[in-house]
């Protein structure tokens, strides 16, 4: 039997932890939620299945538990949450949702960057008249440097 549970963690990667984790979230599933799981399970099982690695308990369970862990990622939980209380589920999902922002806001966009880097040049063809749609084109031919015209007009405007 530990030689068929060694086998599931070597397929899914996960913890035993995380194992014991994902059977409780699948015992506070409704009937057909957990037939959701168990039609994705059929799915994994077929999907990679290989020579190399024999049917075995193992393999259906470790199936078994990635269907698990797909079905919460679709319902927008993760392993992380498993047991805690709404609110404190919510507040996790708050935290990472500001630590992604935070993230995203310091890392300027390519877009930021070439008009930064061609301000000048594209005021002056702005002065002659020039679309945004032909400026993205110059940009283009001249610097190499692709940019949407919408993005051009944002960031510049900024």
């Amino acid at each position: 039997m530990a030689k068929e549970t060694e086998y599931a963690r070597s397929i899914t990667k996960l913890a035993d932890h995380d194992h014991e984790a994902l059977i409780r979230y699948y015992k506070s599933l409704k009937p057909e939620e957990r037939t959701a799981v168990h039609d994705r399970q059929t799915e994994i099982s077929r999907k990679n299945f290989r020579s190399d690695r024999p049917r075995t308990g193992g393999y259906y369970y470790a199936t078994f538990l990635l269907a698990i862990k797909e079905y919460m990622r679709a319902q927008g939980r993760s392993i992380l949450t498993i047991g805690m209380t709404p609110k404190a589920a919510a507040r996790i999902d708050r935290l990472k949702a500001t630590a992604k922002a935070a993230q995203k806001a310091r890392e300027p966009s390519n877009a930021m960057i070439i008009v930064k880097k061609r301000r000048k040049m594209i005021a002056r063809w702005r002065e002659e008249g020039k679309s945004w749609g032909a400026i993205k084109d110059l940009l283009h031919e001249k610097y190499g440097e692709a940019i949407s015209h919408t993005s051009l007009i944002t960031h510049f405007n900024r």
